[in-house]
């Protein structure tokens, strides 16, 4: 037999290929037969031999005894010499093969090989006859007869090929014509580890788990030099599924024609492969059921989506019914008792008597209430145009809080707390100041017997993704402005509608329900919040977060006063399409002192001004008919009139306005309807 294995220098036997295989000690009783050599006295008779014998311990892997023979083949000049050489470099291959042989069943008799072996730099090919023995203390060991020499200087091409197949991680086996076990590679050898030639196990019908295999190799090797295929095998470690090339080919040593079988196992493949197979076919049944499944549960969704958008248009068309109505209901009772008011009024200016002074006023209070009513409802729709401004708390407080404990009456006790190291807020003082007196008229109604009104102060930062009750603020920095009463306080049900529109307490003609809405709105649209903290019978506190801001200077709270008249010489553009409005806002301009030249659309203002007239302030409407609105105008005119001065009108909610063009860091804007007073204070400004 002819066995392959790796060279290792200054080792005496040669090792397996990379294979590994663990193996159990060697368990030897009374039957054993195996001669037992207990010193070299005992092997006196093989000394004078002319082929060299050696005896290698197993057990310890290395040299214990050689004849004179070995001696000289070994290039050792005594045993002793022999036995300090290193075995330690040979891999676990050439241990397990070397245990293979000592533990094999026909342990008495001697089992033949081809080895390469190292006895100095050169490698020599030589035919060993081993037989297990054991030596000393019942150790372990294997009695080598070196029995013939291979010369392969000869022939270095068989000694290629014989390196190669030796070195595979390939299984390589060789058989005769018929089928019989020839020789191994130590990958064969390791995967069919104690199956030895000349057994009936190891030929190539008892190779496969199906015999028949066998004979279906041979005859397409004979008829067509080779066979291919993927077949179950018997292994040392069971049945696995080898990927099996069998061809003719010729063995290098002895000439003679064998067939060579090339063995890869595929058995892991195989079993991922029929796996996934198995797997297909389920997922292909699962998918098919699961399209069947999603196909039905379509058409119920569908079905249920259309009873529920029938459902919801329905919800929605009775909540827009229930809004459209408290909305009209509740403008359309004070915009009544207003329009009621300026009518009757208007009549008795018509008549004769003495009540025309006492008309002008009323006509005016009614007015105002119109205006205070359009803006509420701007507020609480966060549409109103904000011109928000830096403001210290303090300096807005001191002023309003002296407005209302006149307000207020002599029984209410207003409470400021000083804001200490306060920052300052970005919003519209003059909306704010609207604010902190809506919710303080609350809290007097709250209090008809008297009480407390305090106003305090806090810093406030919200980190980012921070866990807080105040839950609708963005992360940033606030002040907390908190209002508290000690009134009489509000239900949870009040509470929860404390915000809403229209919603009041009071009798019918004694409030519009506007006022929180309003604060709400102008808190919301400033970017803060607003917020109710209340019990019955335990008071009421309100809190406005207001965003802080960190630059430019504090405005001052907003100012009322007499009508501030106009310079000598100073012209005004007036542009306003509503030719009512453009006749009273003229005849006042006037009376500030003004010259004044009107238009009623951008173009035309375009014509006047680029007639060379001198125009100190444009004074326009934001929205205009025609293609330019007023912001529009005014770019068009700085182009040739860099430095002209403009003040803008409007009564439209803030979204019309910025898509108008409106910036309010550039120009004033003075909200409709306006006094005489605010208009001419804001002329001043925008001239000075």
């Amino acid at each position: 037999m002819l066995v392959w294995f790796e060279n290792i220098e200054r080792a005496t036997v040669s090792q397996l290929s990379e294979g590994r295989m663990r193996t159990t000690p060697l368990i030897m009783n009374s039957k054993d037969l195996r001669p037992h050599y207990r010193d070299f006295s005992d092997l006196a008779p093989f000394d004078p031999l002319k082929t060299p014998v050696w005896i290698f311990d197993v057990d310890r892997h290395g040299m214990w005894w050689a004849n004179q023979s070995a001696l000289s083949f070994w290039k050792a000049d005594s045993i002793e010499a022999l036995q300090a050489r290193d075995f330690s470099t040979d891999s676990e291959t050439v241990r397990l093969r070397l245990r293979q042989i000592v533990e094999a069943p026909q342990s008495s008799g001697s089992i033949r090989e081809t080895w390469t072996l190292y006895p100095d730099q050169s490698p020599v090919t030589v035919n060993l006859d081993m037989r297990p023995v054991l030596i000393g203390d019942d150790r372990n060991a294997l009695m080598i007869e070196a029995s013939a020499e291979l010369d392969m200087t000869q022939n270095p091409e068989a000694l290629r090929i014989l390196e190669a197949v030796r070195s595979s991680a390939i299984l390589v086996s060789t058989f005769s014509l018929d089928g019989g076990l020839l020789s191994q590679n130590p990958a064969a050898n390791a995967r069919y580890a104690g199956v030895e030639p000349g057994a009936g196990q190891t030929d190539l019908m008892g190779r496969f788990e199906n015999p028949s295999v066998a004979q279906t190799i041979l005859k397409a090797v004979a008829r067509e030099g080779q066979f291919e295929g993927e077949i179950a095998v018997r292994t040392v470690s069971g049945v696995r599924i080898h990927d099996i090339i069998a061809s003719k080919g010729r063995d290098p040593v002895s000439g003679q024609f064998v067939t060579v079988l090339n063995e890869e196992d595929r058995t892991r493949e195989s079993r991922l492969r029929k796996q996934l197979e198995a797997l297909n076919n389920e997922l292909e049944t699962r998918v098919r059921e699961r399209t069947e499944a999603l196909e039905q549960a379509n058409e119920d969704l569908k079905t249920e989506i259309q009873e529920r958008q029938m459902v919801e248009e329905k919800l929605r068309s009775a909540q827009k019914m229930e809004a459209i109505g408290k909305l009209t209901g509740g403008i359309a009772h004070d915009f009544n008792n207003i329009l009621a008011v300026v009518m009757g009024n208007v009549d008795l200016l018509e008549g004769e008597g003495d009540f025309f002074e006492e008309a002008r006023g009323a006509i005016r209070e009614a007015t105002e209430r119109g205006a205070d009513l359009t803006q509420r409802l701007l507020a609480f729709s966060r549409r109103q145009p904000l011109s928000p401004q830096p403001i210290k708390l303090s300096e807005l407080l001191s002023g309003t809080v002296e407005l209302l404990r006149r307000t207020l009456g002599e029984t209410v006790r207003v409470v400021v707390h000083d804001c200490g190291d306060e920052w300052q807020i970005l919003a519209d003082p003059g909306q704010l100041e609207n604010a902190i007196v809506n919710v303080a008229l609350n809290a007097r109604d709250a209090m008809p017997d008297g009480g407390e009104l305090t106003f305090a102060c806090r810093k406030l930062v919200m980190p980012d993704e921070a866990e807080s009750s105040v839950d609708e603020l963005d992360p940033g920095e606030y002040v907390v402005l908190s209002i508290a009463d000690t009134g009489s306080g509000m239900s949870a049900e009040v509470k929860t509608q404390a915000f809403e529109p229209f919603f009041t307490t009071k009798d019918v003609g004694q409030g519009s329900g506007l006022g929180l809405s309003m604060v709400y709105g102008f808190a919301r649209q400033s970017g803060g919040l607003a917020r109710i903290q209340s019990e019955a019978n335990a008071g009421t506190t309100v809190e406005l977060f207001l965003p802080r801001s960190k630059a430019g200077k504090a405005a001052l709270p907003p100012t009322t006063g007499e009508a501030l008249p106009a310079h000598a010489d100073e012209t005004l553009l007036l542009v306003e399409d509503n030719a009512e409005l453009l006749k009273v806002t003229r005849i006042m301009l006037e009376q500030l002192g003004y010259s004044v030249s009107c238009a009623s659309d951008g173009e035309a203002a375009l014509s006047l001004l680029a007639e060379g007239q001198a125009i100190d302030l444009v004074l326009s409407d934001v929205v205009l008919p025609g293609s330019l609105s007023g912001p529009e105008l005014l770019n068009q005119a700085r182009r040739e009139r860099p430095d002209l001065k403009a003040v803008f009108v409007s009564g439209y909610p803030r979204e019309l306005l910025i898509n108008a063009g409106f910036d309010s860091a550039k120009d004033r804007l003075l909200t409709k309807p306006f006094s005489r007073s605010s208009l001419s204070r804001a002329l001043r400004e925008a001239l000075s």
